[in-house]
């Protein structure tokens, strides 16, 4: 029996300790085919959706909501204009039910619409959903929009969240265009509800289920996206402008870039550059009709009278559907010039050597020493430019104690500086430590003093004290033979 009950015992606790498999299987084709393109203003879409995946809990709501709006052909449109949204709902792949429908008839001028589904699972497993809007219009043909495939996995009970990350599709965004936040949840079956925020709150919009984020123009600013599930929240950073501010040294080159902008189906996109004058005004910069724009500033080193610092950068995107054009303009973008800076050339910092133990009278009659040193680095700043190289040298001084007393038998310095190995007596004589490029310098790690130590000699004689040298650090640029 006890042989029995130990057999048990140890296949329980092998089942435990087992890691938890997850198949994961291909989802079903959806039913209304692949996803349509990410929503702008020209060609319409989803401006919000679910996200592509959700843990729910059974016998517990769940709200989905999608917003789309028509292209703007179909805006323009007077009569007739109706909205219907079609919601389609697979339960372990079996085949696809029609769980919604609904029809909204949309006054001219009004756009988008907003259509609300709560998905109540009964049973526990993997559901898919996908949704159709048909817009449809007298004498026109229907313009129709899919959003992604939404999966959620039911579970018999919740789960807490213990982790929280935040990241964006697209951490740049150009007014008018749209972005979607994304949370990751730890555990990976987390059922909390992730709701999102945005600070401040007037430069963008966000579905506050979904993170759908959306951009209207002449609005700037960097903002911060917060998700919150549970108790825990995470933050990201979106910048909304296009265009970012440049710095560089007066009489060198720049270049500014339209970013955030993606390809928008059937349609052309254009630009084309401006600057900036004190009032706003916007001056054609002829040639300028890259998503960049390239120049060499002036070299005039008197930042205050250069005429490119502080100066403004602004681009015109303009898109074109159908015969019609828009104009969508980015930030502001600032060019600050900085002055040219003086080489330095100058050792910052030079070590002080610190004898890691005190000596006594006898230790000198038993031998030869050898005192472990502290030292602090060699630090070279170098930044001018030239064919030359750096020599450094040290000198060593005799060590003298209070009163003017010698050592009889000098000491010797021993450490390993710039890959070398260098031995200083103390006779005050010039020794050559390190040859190093013109420009490259010595830091916090290249300057390293390693093995450092005072070695000296058996001594037949000595006077006590406290004894003291001083070290003498140059360097020189010299030609390079």
């Amino acid at each position: 029996m006890r042989r029995l009950i130990s057999i048990v015992f140890l296949i329980s606790f092998i089942f435990a300790l087992s890691p938890k498999q997850t198949v994961n299987a291909a989802p079903p084709t959806p039913p209304f085919g692949s996803p349509s393109p990410s929503y702008n203003w020209i060609n319409g879409g989803f401006k919000s959706q679910p996200r592509a995946h959700y843990n729910a809990v059974i016998n517990q709501d769940l709200p989905l909501r999608v917003v789309a709006a028509p292209d703007i052909t179909f805006a323009a449109a007077i009569i007739g204009k109706t909205a219907t949204f079609e919601w389609r709902q697979s339960l372990n792949k079996v085949p696809w039910l029609k769980v919604s429908n609904n029809v909204y008839q949309s006054p001219v001028g009004t756009a988008p619409e907003t259509d609300d589904f709560i998905f109540h699972p009964t049973v526990v497993g993997t559901y898919y959903l996908q949704v159709q809007v048909k817009w449809s219009r007298t004498l026109f043909a229907d313009v129709r929009y899919q959003t992604r495939l939404i999966t959620i996995d039911v579970l018999p009970e919740s789960v807490a969240t213990t982790g929280l990350s935040v990241d964006v599709d697209h951490p740049i965004l150009f007014p008018g265009f749209s972005t979607t936040a994304h949370a990751t949840l730890t555990p990976e079956d987390a059922t909390d509800r992730i709701t999102w925020q945005v600070s401040p709150a007037d430069v963008v919009t966000i579905d506050p289920d979904t993170g759908n984020i959306s951009s209207t123009a002449n609005r700037y600013g960097k903002v911060t996206i917060t998700a919150t599930s549970g108790q825990h929240k995470a933050s990201t950073t979106l910048i909304v402008g296009g265009v970012r501010d440049q710095a560089v040294q007066a009489g060198q080159p720049v270049t500014f870039s339209a970013e955030g902008i993606r390809p928008i189906p059937n349609t052309k996109l254009t630009y084309q550059w401006y600057r900036l004058n004190d009032s706003g005004g916007r001056q054609l910069i002829r040639g300028a009709t890259q998503s960049t724009y390239t120049f060499t500033t002036s070299s005039n080193p008197a930042l205050a009278s250069n005429p490119d610092h502080l100066r403004r950068f602004q681009v015109g995107l303009t898109t074109t559907y159908n015969g019609q054009s828009d104009v969508i303009y980015s930030n502001p973008a600032t060019l600050t010039l900085q002055a040219e800076e003086e080489a330095t050339f100058k050792l910052s910092q030079v070590p002080d050597f610190v004898p890691a133990q005190d000596l006594r009278v006898a230790d000198f009659f038993r031998g030869d020493q050898v005192i472990p040193i502290n030292a602090q680095p060699i630090i070279l700043q170098d930044t001018t430019t030239g064919n030359n190289q750096v020599v450094l040298t040290a000198r060593l001084s005799p060590f003298i104690n209070q009163t003017n007393r010698h050592w009889s038998n000098r000491p010797t310095m021993i450490f390993t500086v710039a890959n070398r190995v260098v031995t200083l007596p103390a006779n005050n004589q010039s020794t050559r430590i390190a040859d190093i490029p013109q420009g490259q310098g010595l830091s916090q790690t290249t300057g390293q003093l390693y093995h450092a130590s005072l070695n000296i000699p058996q001594l037949k004689k000595v006077n006590a004290g406290t004894y003291q040298a001083t070290l003498l650090w140059e360097a020189n640029l010299v030609p390079t033979n």
